[in-house]
């Protein structure tokens, strides 16, 4: 199915808050393996990135983020901590986000993805 409108080197750009709340909202559940498995078999697959605030303390996050490295994707992490720590003593405080990083990967990953296209596409829509 999305064979016919995806054409040349496919990649994918998760951002790990947004799919959180939207499944929780949703009631939904993603099977990351299938993810990875259905693009891999429909489209010319070349990489997938995960992005997420990451909290070392939390064991749980740790282990999901282990899997998403072992089954293929690539994880990029912000650490989580000092912004639980700077809210506790100030009003004030730094805030560490992942948005930006999704869009920065983009122009890293430019020589690698035919943008053009999805400009294109985007400006359809």
């Amino acid at each position: 199915m999305i064979r016919e409108l995806v054409k040349g080197k496919t990649a994918i750009f998760i951002d790990a808050s947004n799919i959180y709340f939207s499944q929780k909202t949703l009631k939904w559940h993603i099977d990351f393996v299938r993810l990875l498995e259905y693009l891999k078999n429909e489209t010319d697959f070349w990489k997938a990135f995960f992005y997420t605030a990451y909290d070392p303390n939390h064991k749980k996050q740790k282990e999901f983020l282990d899997f998403l490295e072992i089954v293929g994707y690539s994880v990029r992490t912000k650490f989580e901590a000092l912004i639980k720590y700077l809210k506790r003593y100030w009003k004030r405080c730094i805030v560490f986000s992942v948005k930006g990083h999704v869009s920065l990967e983009l122009v890293k990953q430019a020589k690698f993805i035919d943008l053009k296209k999805l400009a294109k596409h985007i400006k359809r829509k």
